[in-house]
């Protein structure tokens, strides 16, 4: 089927090099389209240091759309970096997710270079959002995204929290090298983050938790988290969870 690519931008810290964290929002807005056997190519900068000649190949094959993932900070400036790149060399749409759209939609929809904002969970919304423009559908009724339209930046209706957590296909993790992410320095091997729950409950005024999950906690189920986890150390022998 047809394919979709997902860029992590570097994100300047000296964490990128000693400790990088498994892309966890990236394999989750993978999930429904993996199921759906939709090809996905992943390209985290992080890890590709010639990813510019990755993209530019995997463009070749006229992509439904470029999806990154974006947090507030430097990370931004290769963000930007990466969807002027995109631009230059192709008519693909470019659809931002993550931490920064989120909170700021109008002013980062104000870049040229930027097509649609995800806001919030990706989970639902990024799935609906490939669909339709591979079948080049209206935009509107897809809850949750901010897109250009004659030169106006135009806001569908929020997108609704999902409540059950377990409802969700399990995270792809094929689609990445696990072990890319597995360099945390313990002595008994190596490590990765695992996603339990969303949210948090407080509403500290600093934090994108309101904005991403209304500053509400919520959880998969014990059985559902104990699979993930039983999963991870069977297939790729970890030692170490970050929850």
């Amino acid at each position: 089927m047809a394919k979709v690519i997902l860029v992590y931008p570097i994100g300047g810290s000296m964490l990128d090099i000693v400790s990088r964290r498994i892309p966890l929002g990236l394999l989750a807005v993978s999930a429904y389209l993996d199921k759906e056997g939709y090809e996905i190519k992943i390209i985290d900068q992080r890890v590709d240091k010639d990813w510019k000649n990755t993209l530019l190949e995997e463009l070749k094959s006229n992509p439904i759309c470029v999806g990154l993932s974006c947090s507030t900070g430097k990370q931004l400036i290769y963000a930007v970096e990466t969807s002027r790149f995109v631009k230059e060399n192709s008519n693909v749409p470019v659809v931002w997710g993550g931490v920064h759209p989120a909170t700021l939609p109008f002013e980062t929809l104000e870049n040229k270079y930027i097509d649609i904002i995800v806001s919030g969970e990706g989970d639902i919304t990024f799935y609906e959002l490939v669909k339709a423009l591979e079948k080049n559908q209206d935009l509107k009724n897809i809850k949750g995204i901010y897109y250009k339209e004659n030169g106006e930046i135009v806001k569908t209706e929020n997108r609704e929290l999902i409540e059950n957590l377990d409802t969700l296909p399990e995270l792809p993790f094929h689609l990445v090298n696990v072990r890319d992410y597995s360099s945390v320095n313990y002595i008994d091997g190596p490590s990765i983050d695992l996603m339990t729950s969303k949210g948090c409950p407080f509403k500290c005024g600093f934090c994108y938790n309101l904005y991403f999950n209304n500053g509400r906690w919520r959880a998969y189920s014990i059985e559902r988290s104990i699979k993930m986890i039983k999963f991870m150390i069977e297939n790729y022998k970890i030692k170490n969870i970050h929850f």
